[in-house]
Order: C-alpha cells, then sequence, then structure tokens
C-alpha cells in the first residue's frame, strides 16, 4: 500500500489565500491487479480580462468575479494480462465545480460578460486496454462516458456524452521504422448557442525511421485522414454558432540528436 499526500497553497491580492490539498492511494496486494484511488481540489482565479474587459455595445466587465473552485474523486482497477502482453483497466470519477467562470450574453443588454456558474456537478465512468502482441506489434483502446451538468440545470455546451479512441502501432529493426494510425470518436454535442454538433470520427497515420544508422530521425503525419467535417462550438464572441476545424493536413519533421 503506497500514500501520497501534496498540498498548494496560493495567496492574491484581490481575492485572498486558498489551499488545496492533494491525496492517492494504491494497493498491490492482489495478484495482477491494482487498485487506486484519488482525491484532490483545485483553485482557479479569474483573470483580468475575464474580470475588467470590457468595450462599448460588446462586452462589459464583472469585478466581482469570484474564483473557481473544484474538488475531484477517482477509483481506478487495473488488471495486468497473462504473460506481460497488457492491462485492462476501469475507472469511476466525479468532480463538482464551484463558481465555474464562463461567458454569457446578459439578455438585459445583450453585452457579453464572465459570470461564475453556482454549481456543476461531471461524473463517469472509462475504459481503456492496452495489448502486446509480440515484440513490434501493440495496441490501445480508450472510452469514457461522462455526464456535466449544472445542478437544477441542463448540460454544458461543447460537453460530450461519449468519447473514444484506438490505435495500433507496429515497429521494424530496419532503419528502427515505427508506423501507427490513431482513430478519435466525439460525440454529439450542443454549442453556446444551443444549436447541435454532430459525432465525428477522425483517423491519422504518423510513420518515422532513421535511414542512417547515425543520421537525423524522419517524420511523417496526416491527420484527419478522411477529411472529416468537424466543428467545436463557438463562444459569446463568435457570431457562428459552430467552428469548422481542420480538414485533412500533413506534418513532415527531421531531428537529428547530437
Amino acid at each position: 500500500l503506497r500514500l501520497t499526500l501534496g498540498g498548494r497553497y496560493d495567496r492574491y491580492q484581490n481575492i485572498g489565500h486558498t489551499t488545496n490539498p492533494r491525496f492517492a492511494a494504491v494497493y498491490d496486494g492482489l495478484e495482477k491487479t491494482t487498485l487506486k484511488f484519488m482525491a484532490g481540489s483545485a483553485f482557479k482565479a479569474p483573470t483580468p480580462y475575464e474580470a475588467l474587459y470590457s468595450y462599448p455595445g460588446t462586452a462589459k466587465n464583472n469585478p466581482d468575479l469570484k474564483p473557481e473552485k473544484i474538488r475531484t474523486y477517482e477509483a481506478y482497477c487495473e488488471r495486468q494480462l497473462p504473460e506481460q502482453t497488457g492491462h485492462l483497466g476501469i475507472g469511476y470519477f466525479r468532480s463538482t465545480i464551484k463558481n465555474l467562470i464562463t461567458q454569457i450574453t446578459d439578455p438585459a443588454d445583450g453585452l457579453n460578460q464572465f459570470v461564475n456558474k453556482e454549481h456543476i456537478k461531471t461524473e463517469g465512468v472509462e475504459l481503456n486496454a492496452k495489448i502486446h502482441t509480440g515484440r513490434y506489434i501493440s495496441g490501445h483502446a480508450g472510452y469514457t462516458m461522462q455526464n456535466t451538468r449544472e445542478v437544477g440545470g441542463g448540460r454544458l455546451s461543447n460537453s460530450p456524452r461519449h468519447t473514444a479512441t484506438a490505435g495500433l502501432t507496429g515497429k521494424l529493426p530496419v532503419m528502427e521504422t515505427s508506423a501507427g494510425m490513431e482513430l478519435f470518436m466525439v460525440g454529439p454535442r450542443t454549442t453556446f448557442q444551443q444549436t447541435r454538433l454532430r459525432s465525428a470520427a477522425l483517423l491519422s497515420l504518423n510513420l518515422s525511421a532513421r535511414p542512417w544508422r547515425s543520421g537525423p530521425r524522419i517524420y511523417l503525419g496526416i491527420y484527419n485522414l478522411t477529411n472529416a467535417d468537424y466543428q467545436a462550438s463557438g463562444s459569446a464572441d463568435h457570431t457562428q454558432a459552430a467552428l469548422a476545424q481542420d480538414g485533412r493536413n500533413y506534418i513532415a519533421g527531421l531531428e537529428h540528436r547530437f
């Protein structure tokens, strides 16, 4: 049994001081199974932009903006597969946020302003797996289901209920070659303006190799290979409810270590 305890102390001239503890317990007493429990809190002071920015006809300040605080709890169980071929994991998490700083449009005057949301709660479960098949091929997969909403109200914008990822990596001794692909999936969400964003799946490929024994390593990557239509929520600063994200794009790199 391993216990970890930590903490952080902050003091701000305008809003006072805060102390936030962190705790973790890890139990390895079961064969090939590890149990973890983690808890903690964190603190975020409002930035000068959030509290003081104003512009005639567009935005107004909020000098009474309060700091936001979060408390988190997480329980996790990890099971090693036979012969060190990987592991499976399942976890539960829960967070409560007080005074979440968020931007709204005041219906009284149509101006944008940062305010504190009274009480936000999020909880969910996560599943993940990592498997090695021999020396050269490995794969991973993960899935998260979560629900984030204002207590006594609806779900927050741009907060998907479902996200998932899966990937496959292969390695070859020839030129120290590594190749992989990863699929990221996100479920439907609502925008700041309460319209609906469709779910999306993004596929990425990457390749790296060292053609010369003592020379540089070459990197190549293709992101959003299928050129999927992927959008994110706008904010009160945007006219659009949804903002188009990058389509298919490429990256090439060269790395040399001396």
